[in-house]
């Protein structure tokens, strides 16, 4: 272990309860109107744990895979908030700030502890606290994997500590099983092994008593943990088809886009602006002068810190911690609808707060006059932080206010402009859902949710000339999607055209014969048609399939009724 200030071997224990009380006013503060905030349509529902799931949540959260990801902890931390708290949104907003303030005072502890500096940790933690590219890993129900996996992360790190001052078999397994819980938490702690070489440079110093070779070799059994969660993170997510860079964007561009990510992300760090839940994928190769400026960038910034390694050892192992923290998320691998993400940078940005808090305190003790003005100037910072993070908190109060503002700090984002499109149609506001759906499908007019629901839209205000000609329009792109197939036929039975629709819904069945809807929509015809033997068989099938459908029952028992009354005549 190493002490930044050697002249104050430990800092007094008041001033360090001091900060920690500040630290955790101030996050309560900036956050606390998340309370009001509810769910959102994006995410929540996949990760709020229904009634029927709370009894078997164990076995769920071995087993399945929402999104695409495998995360049991995470997972069992919504089924308790679930069985504790139902559907009470801000309770559940409560237990993410709980883990976010939690987060806050373990990183400020771990860096006094490691460093003996009360000050530096305390601008880090503020930072981290504070700055608005956090607010939506704090605010959206969701991120509490990103949560949970920091709070593991954290605890590693400071058992980590405790078996590098004391090394012993049962300090390292406590290292090891922490290790798990980040990863079982969030499959991207597979970076964490890496941090903890990092540390052993500085600030613990191992390095300069152990070899290298033995600090890797220590570390080995965390490294193969790691590579057995990527390989399952890998296998997962191509199976649930979450990757989707890899068929239509090569290595090459992929590569360019993780370099100018990494710029972009330090531009929000230094600029928080235009924050948005989700940034558009990229849709064109980089251009390649951009490239070129990213690469000069990356290049310059790290010779230099590296070649002061010696001197400002923070310098490096600040920007190394947030280039391979970074490296799961930056897009090499492209994984959902999105080029990057706020929430991404939780703990990667945690290297560049320890750059900026350790390197600006550097220069400022070579020039006492300029300490008083440092100290209102970080002031000011942390209050300008804060207030931008408070604004952001409001963007997160509902669903429509969160969408509405993606679509207005971005540009071409048809996600988002379709998820405003579902609300506002959930509202009644019709003209501006189409308006909002008609506009995700020029952006994109491969986006199968907006031409699906746009043409449920208009069928149901009466437009059913234009809304089944979109839907042949959709079924000529995608000829093999069963529910294109079964809303055609629900569209054409709606309108009278049994024939057609019959036929529409027998192709439903034939792509994808477990989609219970189409049976149900078939059985119905069916019945109407006097063919009772195979209606009930297809709302069998519907009931089956679908248990808790009380229409597909009540039809299922009329259907029977009418049979065995016919068959007494």
């Amino acid at each position: 272990m190493t002490t930044e200030e050697p002249d104050v071997p430990q800092a007094a224990c008041w001033k360090r309860w001091c900060v920690a009380f500040a630290l955790v006013a101030a996050t309560i503060a900036v956050y606390l109107p998340v309370l009001q905030c509810g769910f959102v349509d994006y995410g929540d529902p996949d990760c709020v744990v229904r009634p029927g799931l709370v009894g078997n949540a164990l076995a769920a959260a071995f087993t399945s895979a929402p999104r695409g990801f495998w995360q049991p902890l995470t997972l069992l931390s919504h089924a308790m908030d679930f069985l504790w708290f139902g559907l009470n949104a801000s309770a559940h907003h409560a237990v993410n700030l709980a883990f976010h303030g939690i987060n806050v005072l373990l990183l400020f502890g771990l860096l006094a502890k490691m460093t003996g500096s009360v000050w530096r940790s305390g601008f880090v933690a503020a930072l981290f606290a504070l700055h608005p590219m956090n607010v939506e890993t704090v605010a959206w129900i969701a991120e509490r994997e990103t949560l949970l996996c920091a709070f593991f992360w954290l605890l590693a790190l400071w058992a980590y500590v405790a078996y590098a001052d004391r090394p012993s078999l049962w300090r390292y397994l406590a290292v090891a099983c922490l290790v798990l819980g980040a990863m079982m938490s969030k499959p991207v702690a597979v970076t964490l092994p890496f941090v903890l070489l990092l540390l052993d440079y500085w600030p613990l110093k191992r390095m300069s008593t152990v070899s290298f070779g033995k600090l890797v070799l220590e570390k080995a059994p965390l490294f193969v943990l790691s590579l057995v969660f990527s390989w399952i993170a890998l296998r997962i997510q191509s199976a649930a088809g979450a990757i989707v860079g890899g068929a239509n964007e090569s290595l090459i561009d992929r590569l360019s886009y993780a370099v100018v990510n990494y710029v972009l992300y330090i531009d929000k760090a230094i600029w928080p602006s235009q924050l948005a839940v989700l940034y558009p994928m990229w849709t064109t190769p980089v251009l390649l002068r951009s490239l070129l400026i990213c690469v000069a960038l990356l290049v310059f910034v790290t010779v230099v810190v590296l070649r002061r390694i010696g001197r400002l050892p923070y310098l490096a192992v600040g920007w190394l911690w947030y280039l391979g923290v970074m490296l799961p998320m930056i897009g090499i691998v492209l994984v959902g609808w999105h080029s990057m993400a706020d929430r991404f940078v939780y703990i990667p940005f945690i290297g560049i707060f320890v750059m900026v808090s350790w390197g600006m305190t550097d220069f400022i003790l070579e020039g006492e006059r300029f300490r008083r003005l440092s100290v209102v100037l970080a002031v000011i910072a942390l209050l300008a932080l804060g207030w931008a993070s408070r604004v952001q908190v409001g963007c997160w109060r509902d669903s429509a206010s969160l969408f509405r503002h993606a679509t207005e700090v971005t540009f071409g984002n048809y996600v988002m402009h379709e998820k405003l499109g579902g609300e506002l149609a959930r509202a009644g506001r019709a003209d501006e859902a189409i308006a909002q759906y008609s506009k995700a499908i020029r952006i994109n007019s491969l986006y199968l949710p907006a031409r699906v629901n746009l043409a449920r839209l208009l069928f149901l205000q009466g437009r059913k000339v234009e809304a089944f000609a979109l839907q042949t329009e959709s079924i000529g792109l995608f000829p093999h999607d069963a529910q294109l197939m079964c809303d055609a036929g629900v569209m054409l039975a709606d309108s009278g055209r049994r024939g057609q629709a019959a036929t529409y819904l027998m192709q439903a069945l034939w792509l994808d014969p477990g989609l219970a809807e189409a049976h149900v929509r078939l059985g119905a015809l069916l019945a109407a048609g006097g063919k009772t033997e195979e209606a009930i068989s297809h709302l069998e099938s519907a009931v089956r399939l679908m248990p808790e459908s009380v229409q597909a029952r009540n039809l299922l028992v009329q259907v029977t009724a009418a049979r065995d009354k016919a068959k007494k005549r």
